[in-house]
């Protein structure tokens, strides 16, 4: 049980620490949150960013769009089917 909970607060430090980070950058809240979600789902779209950052579909591409100038994400796919993946370090 304590190894259990001891590993939890391990990953909940690690997304903090990812979050403080990307706080330093200069990124915005919605960033952040965006970034924690993609992390986790693998991806993010404008929609589900916009859900779970209470905005618009609008502020959300602009935000995800960011991201993407940075370097810190790339699309997939076109049109509706449009999402945002962390961008592949080379090799």
């Amino acid at each position: 049980m304590i190894v259990t909970a001891y590993a939890a607060n391990m990953g909940k430090i690690a997304e903090d620490e990812r979050a403080m980070r990307w706080a330093e950058m200069g990124l915005n809240e919605r960033q952040v949150e965006a970034l924690l979600y993609a992390k986790k789902h693998g991806q993010i779209s404008r929609q589900e960013c916009a859900q779970l950052t209470g905005v618009s579909t609008k502020t959300a591409y602009r935000d995800l769009t960011q991201l993407v100038v940075r370097g810190i994400m790339e699309t997939r796919g076109t049109g509706r089917y449009t999402h945002y993946v962390f961008k592949e370090e080379p090799k």
